[in-house]
């Protein structure tokens, strides 16, 4: 307000300037006309002609003096506005340059006519590489340009005021793309009619960058935590292969997730489960683990080398080529592949696709690979129980067999559970201990101990006792009470057995009796 009223007064000024000099020349006429009468006059001698000449000079002398002062300062205070003027300039400027924001003005032909430093700095630009340029032909990025002039013209010419709050992205001169939060009015002028608009425009690109990672991460733990649950829950490979795939990409937002397992002899890695957009694509191109072209990629070289490789810019890596088209026409910008193991080998890889390049930072990438090795374990798991499985089939019908045989040939065969103390006898049950089945099929370990003859007792257990605890064989001889409370020598053989988490569990033996029964 002050400015303005300042610039109205040194303007008002400035309109009296010339009247000044043109009263100033007037009077100098009069004074010089004055003399020259005094002059002529005083030839005549008439004295009361000289008096009154005299006094018109005095008096032209005395306003001569008053408008020189006058003059004198007025041009001070125009000085003094002048300087003022400019201090009050220089001040808004510093305002503009220390503002922490960009100022920005751009007119009705979207040409830049003010920008502050720090608009200058976030664009990378000299301010006189700025000023007189078309502000979304230059600094908006090709993409956006457009529809972004549609929207400056619409609310240039039909919106009122404030226009509020705006995100757009902006290019910097270096090409990098930032983010800023806008919020801009509408400058008109004397009649009403739009003539810019006055931005001011703050960088929230880090800030937006933080809360998309914050976001990411979360996704990723949910990711994980589902992953997880499922492992617990699915003990089939395909199933569970199946459903990681689906949850990477509805819980972790990936655009496409699948997993390849390795043909060894071929070294083609083959989809066995696929999820998300465009997921047929890999059903039909070669990716190998053979260090070739088709090798090159993050799933040849996870497979290869055993370590997870990321890819996080599709359009400008090479190692893409033989599928770059194809993956950038479904949408694939980033790409990373972690490897799967079973039995301390590599069987094949867990591959990720995002929809936008660098994706893949570094504490994403150590919580996939988190992922890969809980699959790992989950398949190694599998495997084990697999085993243990066919070896329990397997033995049952040894077990079966053995048991007629045992039957037959006078031996006991038992089946010691080692958790719950509880044993399943079987085989020649009456023949060697006197018990009918029923009763003797009642006897746990406790039983027994209490059976083994008192001075046979604590060798027997010793001995049985060190074969749970390395998992070893077990052979005894001592003396057993039978039914009637007779002594039977015994000859005890067994072996332990150990679950799939390599805990002893279980020990299956025979007992028989030798030379000639009772002692």
């Amino acid at each position: 307000m002050e400015n303005s009223k300042n610039k109205f007064i040194l303007g008002k000024e400035k309109k009296l300037f010339p009247l000044f000099r043109l009263g100033m020349l007037i009077l100098l006429t009069v004074a010089l006309f004055a003399v020259a009468c005094q002059l002529q006059l005083i030839k005549g001698r008439s004295f009361v002609v000289i008096v009154i000449s005299a006094y018109l000079l005095a008096v032209v002398i005395i306003i001569w003096m008053f408008m020189l002062l006058r003059l004198n300062r007025f041009v001070l205070n125009l000085e003094q506005l002048e300087s003022a003027l400019i201090k009050e300039k220089d001040l808004a400027k510093m305002y503009l340059d220390v503002a922490g924001v960009i100022l920005m003005a751009i007119n009705k032909d979207q040409k830049v006519t003010l920008i502050n430093q720090r608009g200058c700095e976030i664009l990378g630009y000299v301010k006189e590489e700025i000023l007189g340029k078309n502000w979304f032909d230059n600094f908006i990025p090709r993409d956006d340009a457009e529809n972004m002039k549609k929207v400056f013209n619409r609310l240039l010419y039909k919106e009122e005021g404030l226009f509020g709050y705006f995100e757009n992205y902006i290019v910097t001169k270096n090409g990098e793309l930032r983010i800023i939060a806008w919020n801009n009015k509408v400058i008109r002028d004397l009649l009403g009619r739009a003539v810019g608009t006055l931005s001011s425009g703050e960088d929230i690109t880090d800030r937006k960058r933080a809360e998309e990672k914050s976001m990411r991460l979360n996704m990723m733990y949910s990711t994980l935590t589902n992953i997880n649950k499922v492992i617990l829950r699915i003990h089939d490979q395909q199933k569970l292969f199946d459903e990681v795939c689906r949850i990477a990409v509805e819980v972790g937002m990936f655009r496409m997730a699948w997993i390849g397992l390795v043909n060894p002899n071929t070294l083609l890695v083959r989809p066995v489960s696929r999820f998300g957009t465009g997921a047929e694509l890999f059903d039909r191109i070669k990716v190998s683990a053979a260090d070739i072209a088709e090798g090159k990629g993050p799933t040849g070289v996870a497979v290869r080398e055993g370590r997870y490789c990321v890819v996080n810019d599709i359009a400008k890596d090479s190692r893409m080529l033989p599928w770059q088209n194809e993956v950038m026409e479904r949408g694939y910008r980033s790409s990373a592949a972690f490897p799967i193991r079973l039995g301390g080998r590599v069987i094949g890889a867990f591959n990720f696709f995002a929809g936008q390049p660098d994706f893949f930072d570094a504490e994403e990438i150590e919580l996939l690979k988190e992922l890969a090795a809980d699959i790992s374990y989950a398949l190694e798991f599998m495997e084990k129980e697999r085993k243990s499985k066919q070896a329990q089939e397997t033995l049952l019908e040894r077990e079966s067999s053995f048991e007629i045989v045992a039957y037959e040939t006078g031996h006991l065969v038992y089946d010691y559970n080692v958790i719950t103390g509880l044993i399943h006898w079987s085989g020649a049950i009456e023949e060697v201990t006197g018990f009918e089945k029923d009763e003797f099929l009642r006897v746990d370990i406790k039983g027994w101990e209490q059976m083994v003859h008192p001075e046979d007792r604590g060798r027997a257990l010793a001995l049985l006792e060190e074969a749970k605890k390395i998992g070893d064989r077990y052979h005894v001889k001592y003396r057993f009470r039978r039914k009637d409370g007779t002594y039977v020598m015994i000859e005890d053989k067994g072996i332990f057995l150990q679950d799939v988490s390599e805990r002893t569990n279980r020990m299956l033996g025979i007992m028989r009796s030798f030379n000639g029964g009772q002692v």
